[in-house]
């Protein structure tokens, strides 16, 4: 009997909640309502989930031949096309919100608009943001590049190679946490660098936990223990800078994502799980965008109403854009690609066996999605 492959739907549910946390931090922020800080250790939990995730999805193929190349190609297909849905929203956005400021030239936003759906910073505008047409997209640069330097050297990290890495990249975390104060870096223009860093340790400690993950099976009763965990984390009010910072994101997040590996989840939490670890995506890299416009507009229109109430109205909007974006746009044009990458000429056996075209969600099934 043919073995079945283990799901990872709780850590689907867990970059779910992740998401949602960013999106909620956002909120705060743009109406000037912040709580705690804490939602900004989401992409350090992200890029140590990628990490886990893309070894469990390529790590064999490449081993076994998969080319270079055809990962890249696979990469580009799965992050593309809504990253570049969310460069258009953000260029349109920039132009409303700036359309009466001469250094915000439309040449200038076109440009940055370009260069956000190709997932590059941009330093041509009068900001410190170094991705201004849709901020989240400074994670996707950095999880791209972590994919593109991983796949020539996947087949030389041996799991004690790894532990020396993470080790390194622990300690280069560590120094530049504690010069700065702070974890938070790589979104802005001045600090950029410390993205590298913050990917570095998380991509490779993601990698180093599958390769070390549990054989045994954890009852999935637990599995919303760690759900709540990670949410009290993320969305508490406290905030955390320094050694807190680094507890959370070198010992805390790791051991969920290891933990949580080893929990098979079914019935509802499973259905939870698929769907989350589905729109995790589409909701984050569409959200900020929206969100920026959508808070000037409304912010004018009924400035005595509370902002929560706007703020459920946004989450509204960001989950049916989402939504869309995923289902008439994300998945038909990755259908459509990786049938087009599968037939040509040009395609390995091997890389053809590893595009399998996306399907819709439906339970029971875990796409392997950016966590970013």
């Amino acid at each position: 009997m043919p073995k079945v492959q283990h799901q990872f739907l709780l850590l689907d549910a867990m970059r779910g909640v992740a998401a949602l946390a960013v999106v909620w931090g956002h909120l705060g922020d743009a109406w000037s309502n912040a709580g705690g800080q804490d939602y900004i250790l989401a992409v350090d939990f992200f890029f140590v989930l990628s990490g886990f995730v893309i070894a469990h999805a390529y790590q064999n193929k490449l081993e076994t031949g998969l080319p270079v190349l055809a990962f890249y190609r696979m990469r580009v297909i799965r992050l593309y096309p809504l990253l570049m849905v969310g460069a258009f929203v953000g260029g349109i956005s920039l132009l409303v919100l700036h359309a009466d400021e001469p250094a915000w030239s439309l040449g200038r936003i076109a440009a940055t608009t370009l260069l956000a759906a190709l997932a590059l910073p941009s330093f041509l505008l009068p900001t410190n943001a170094a991705f201004p047409a849709n901020g989240p997209a400074w994670s996707l640069f950095f999880e791209l590049a972590a994919n593109f330097a991983y796949a020539p050297v996947a087949r030389l990290l041996t799991r004690n190679r790894l532990v020396i890495l993470t080790i390194m990249g622990a300690v280069m975390l560590a120094i530049d946490t504690m010069h700065r104060g702070t974890i938070e870096s790589g979104w802005s223009r001045d600090q950029l660098y410390g993205g590298f860093v913050r990917v570095f340790f998380g991509f490779t400690c993601g990698l180093t936990l599958y390769h070390v993950r549990p054989l045994w099976k954890i009852s999935q009763r637990w599995g919303v223990t760690f759900l709540l965990l990670l949410a009290a984390i993320l969305f508490s009010p406290i905030t955390h800078y320094g050694v807190g910072q680094l507890g959370l994101v070198v010992i805390i997040m790791p051991a969920l994502v290891w933990l949580g590996s080893a929990i098979e989840v079914t019935g509802l939490l499973g259905v939870w799980g698929s769907t989350l670890g589905a729109m995790s995506y589409p909701v984050y890299i569409l959200h900020k965008p929206v969100l920026e416009l959508s808070t000037r507009v409304f912010g004018r229109l009924a400035p005595g109403v509370d902002w929560h109430v706007w703020a459920v109205i946004q989450i509204g909007m960001f989950a049916a854009l989402a939504w869309a974006g995923l289902r008439f746009l994300d998945e038909p044009v990755r259908t459509w690609l990786t049938r087009r990458l599968r037939h040509s000429g040009s395609s390995s056996n091997v890389e053809r066996r590893a595009n399998t075209a996306p399907a819709p969600v439906k339970p029971g099934s875990s796409p392997e999605a950016p966590l970013d």
